[in-house]
């Protein structure tokens, strides 16, 4: 019934849409959006034309909001969320699909793609997706529902494309960017980042990009007295060099690094320890016993061949990306909690991954009816985690520990090998001008072993592997209603391989070694919508997924490690709606709403967990929504200004699945809205710009909780300026 409604909507959006071109028929033609090209499809193609759910921030908008991570642009897609747990770092949720309610990062879902390269990573219980910077990109898009026949990388919930632009042999170009600003309860920020393009001969150039950013913090740790703890010092850099060969032939180098130091995390404590007494009384305070920081190192190496023929073109894309993390953290709470100890706990893991990724791809560009697709992925990915857990000094005797000993909980080493293959494709015909169906399809075989050895006493040494083959298939019908709107259906599936359970959970908690695969089918219907004069641009689409063997990773009743487990049958069902609107030559609006509703559909029951059907995803937002108003202005006559306000919502949030386990954390993130401001001048190559972010100093719960009482929060108010110079 749902569906339906949804459907209902849909189709009153098309006839809208439709009167809405008739309405505004006779305006200015002066006042056009630009058109945004994309290559979610791997060609170039308007986001108008494209029969799937795409959001592309340009480089433009990225430029105008100083985007430096995803941090600062998520909160712009519809239906795009993040599950925003320090000690995991930043995991997406498209369309509702997520797997966890703890800080440990699972196997993402989504494809997380920087150029060429897919930063897949694994299961482990700090690893993290590649948090690359937004450094010189030309774009970057978000592909909403499962992506198998069109990129190498498992996607199964959607894609996030960075893409960064090319070197150009046409000439010298670039421009230096720097900014200075202060957080409430914290201090300085500043930073900046440059561009160089060079060209080094007729048909070759090269490119360098660099970003350094240094955050305060604005966390105090009452416990071991230290101040704006959670300080983030970001430094990253890209060097490119492209050849032109000749007329068909041309070769692309990249290096990319970076490095990002994180003094300790954005955990706020609402209440504090109460079973030691000390209490916090800001809203910006947290106890802790063990001093905690995390440090991340990565580098991107990558080399593309590109073919152009008369028909096709050929792509090879052979990258090596390596990962390094190393963090600490303060156990104390689950000391205390699960065996009663009111003692320093200390864990930390220090963790490389190590990927070898090659991927083919030959494209049809002749155009006419029948176009096609074929790619061929390969992926050898090796991940090495050492994880420590322990206490020194007991004050009692402990699981046979006598006190003024150190105890050993985890002293593991885990080595995990995994190999990736996939064979995949889409074709398309178009049956009339206005008529056009795709079908896709993916081959995929993945392997993977795991090895634990060390010891302490939650580990048991061991081996667990696993193997998935098989094949998901995509089908979709785009109908162009006339030159301006567009509807289009489609199904598709996606997959994902077992994954393995954490060394403690296995040791400690019984838990299985290895879990099983999982799958889901995206239904989803959308429309494209432009209108007459250019002025107005308007795309919606409803989804309805269901998921089949869902792994999750939850706490469990008396187990202080979370679980990896299949819990049944899921689904997600909503829809997204992106717009712009230029008012006037000068005035423009563009926002974008997202509804998503995801339950799981079976109930679950296992040792010490009980979730009934119709329980909600967690970390999931009913509503997310983001709208911008910008006016361009002169302040006179040779000097051009703008002022820009935005605000994005975020709707509610479950924070625990299993709802019976009787632990005192919050049990819902309650909806907020940012709200941020940004005027300033723009007169030729020079920008100097005023800005606000968070204007109402909102404190909006991102992720609960570290243990307790101590759910993740956003930086506070800022204020700052931020200029830039552009050279050619």
């Amino acid at each position: 019934m749902r569906l339906i409604n949804h459907c209902i909507l849909l189709v009153t959006l098309s006839s809208a849409s439709v009167g809405l071109s008739a309405e505004i028929d006779g305006a200015d033609q002066d006042n056009v959006l630009e058109e945004v090209i994309v290559t979610a499809t791997l060609r170039e193609v308007s986001l108008q034309d494209l029969p799937m759910s795409v959001t592309a921030l340009t480089a433009k908008g990225l430029l105008d909001i100083g985007a430096i991570s995803m941090e600062d642009v998520w909160r712009q897609v519809p239906n795009l969320a993040v599950r925003d747990a320090p000690f995991g770092g930043n995991s997406f949720i498209i369309r509702g699909l997520t797997d966890t309610d703890t800080f440990l990062s699972t196997e993402s879902i989504n494809a997380f793609y920087l150029d060429d390269t897919p930063l897949t990573y694994v299961s482990g219980l700090f690893s993290t997706p590649g948090d690359a910077a937004i450094l010189d990109l030309q774009r970057l898009e978000v592909l909403r529902g499962p992506q198998g026949t069109l990129v190498g990388a498992n996607a199964m919930g959607g894609v996030i494309r960075y893409i960064s632009n090319e070197p150009d042999p046409g000439g010298k170009q670039g421009h230096v960017e720097v900014n200075l600003s202060n957080t409430d309860e914290g201090g300085w920020n500043y930073g900046g980042h440059a561009v160089w393009n060079q060209p080094t001969g007729p048909e070759s150039a090269l490119r360098f990009a660099a970003l350094y950013q240094n955050d305060d913090g604005f966390i105090d740790d009452i416990g071991l007295g230290r101040s704006d703890i959670n300080s983030r010092e970001r430094l990253a850099a890209r060097f490119s060099w492209l050849w032109n060969i000749s007329v068909r032939w041309d070769v692309l180098a990249r290096f990319y690094a970076e490095d990002i130091d994180l003094g300790g995390y954005n955990y706020a404590d609402d209440v504090g320890r109460h079973w030691t007494g000390d209490l916090t009384e800001s809203d910006y305070e947290i106890v802790l016993s063990v001093p905690e920081m995390r440090e991340e190192e990565l580098r991107l190496a990558s080399l593309r061949l590109r073919w152009q023929g008369d028909q096709a073109e050929f792509y090879s894309s052979t990258s090596f990306y390596q990962k390094d993390v190393f963090l600490i953290n303060d156990w104390s709470p689950e000391h205390w909690y699960f065996f009663g100890l009111v003692h320093p706990a200390e864990g930390g893991n220090d963790a490389r991954q190590q990927d070898f990724t090659q991927e083919f791809r030959l494209i049809s560009t002749g155009g006419g009816r029948f176009n096609w697709l074929l790619g061929a992925y390969y992926l050898d990915q090796e991940e090495l985690l050492d994880e420590w857990l322990y206490s020194e000094d007991l004050p009692t005797d402990h699981f046979g520990v006598p006190a003024g000993d150190t105890i050993v909980y985890v002293d593991s080493n885990r080595a995990t090998d995994r190999k990736d293959k996939a064979i995949f494709g889409e074709a398309s015909w178009r049956f009339t001008e206005r008529l056009e169906g795709v079908v896709g399809l993916r081959w995929y075989d993945s392997k993977r072993v795991q090895q634990i050895d060390g010891g302490g006493i939650f580990i048991i040494p061991g081996s667990a592997q696993g193997e998935s083959e098989g094949w998901i298939p995509k089908a979709s019908l785009s109908w162009d209603i006339n030159d301006r709107n567009m509807m289009y259906g489609l199904v598709s599936q996606g997959f994902r391989p077992g994954q393995f359970n954490n060394p403690g959970a296995i040791g400690f908690c019984g838990a299985r070694p290895t879990i099983d695969d999982d799958k889901l089918t995206n239904w989803e219907v959308g429309l494209k919508h432009r209108s007459t004069d250019g002025s107005v641009i308007l795309n919606a689409s409803l989804f309805h997924i269901d998921w089949d063997e869902m792994q999750f990773n939850a706490f469990q009743a008396d187990c202080p490690f979370p679980v990896l487990e299949n819990v049944g049958k899921a689904s997600s069902q909503g829809i997204e709606l992106d717009f712009a609107w230029l008012i006037t030559e000068s005035i423009s609006l563009q926002g974008g709403v997202g509804y998503t509703d995801a339950q799981l559909d079976s109930e679950f029951v296992g040792e010490g967990v009980n979730i009934p059907a119709g329980t909600p995803i967690p970390n999931v937002p009913d509503w997310t929504a983001n709208i911008a108003v910008t006016w361009e202005y002169d302040w006179r006559s040779d000097l051009p200004g703008y002022l820009k306000i935005d605000a994005q919502y975020v709707g509610d949030r479950t924070t625990l699945f299993d709802e019976s386990i009787d632990w005192p954390m919050y049990r819902q993130l309650d909806a907020y809205t940012l709200v941020n401001l940004r005027f300033g001048m723009n007169p030729g190559k020079f920008l100097a710009e005023f800005f606000i972010t968070n204007i109402f100093n909102e404190r909006a719960k991102l992720f609960c909780c570290r243990m307790f009482y101590e759910p993740a929060v956003n930086r506070p108010r800022t204020i700052g300026l931020r200029a830039r110079w552009s050279i050619d």
